[in-house]
């Protein structure tokens, strides 16, 4: 199971779009989704800035399938 849903990766790529900023997201995450502390909190600005990339290039924030 992936830590974070796709849901949630869409919710933090449109935050951005709207505010530019990733403390903004983070403190939106928290409120719509909940500081769940055994989770860990929000994403960091690192993930949420490479859900952003992977957006702008593919479209998608969904996870790649892994070839082994």
């Amino acid at each position: 199971m992936e830590r974070w849903s796709v849901q949630q990766r869409i919710f933090c790529v449109e935050q951005f779009v709207l505010s530019k900023s990733n403390v903004s997201v983070q403190r939106e995450f928290r409120r719509k989704f909940g500081d769940d502390r055994q989770r860990g909190a929000a994403p960091s600005r690192k993930i949420i800035g490479q859900w952003v990339r992977q957006w702008r290039e593919t479209g998608s924030v969904q996870v790649k399938a892994r070839t082994r």
